[in-house]
């Protein structure tokens, strides 16, 4: 009796051990060439359009609001502009690096 049990917990483990390590498997193979990374650089701001949150000029930092991933980031920036980007005009983004925004004047659209 004891040895049918035996015999029976040592094939549940094989059998468990084998299908998830075929589920492992499956998994690494389907992913492979996708990276998952929720978080956002600052490379993915570059030439993105964002919305002026508190008003600035080249003599001091201002906020901006961008739209990301359904994400909404509200960042401290700085521009070379020397007329002041107000309160809700679309900025450019141009340089992201050192946790410094670099935006301009968005006369595109």
């Amino acid at each position: 009796m004891s040895y049918v049990i035996l015999v029976m917990i040592i094939v549940s483990i094989l059998i468990g051990s084998l299908t998830g390590g075929l589920f492992v498997s499956m998994i690494y193979l389907f992913r492979q060439d996708k990276t998952i990374d929720s978080m956002i650089k600052p490379e993915d701001l570059i030439g993105m359009s964002a919305i002026v949150e508190v008003p600035f000029d080249a003599s001091g930092k201002g906020k901006i609001q961008v739209k990301i991933n359904n994400s909404v980031l509200y960042l401290s920036a700085l521009t070379t502009e020397t007329k002041q980007l107000t309160k809700g005009q679309k900025v450019l983004i141009l340089q992201a690096s050192n946790n410094k925004i670099w935006v301009v004047e968005d006369d595109f659209t």
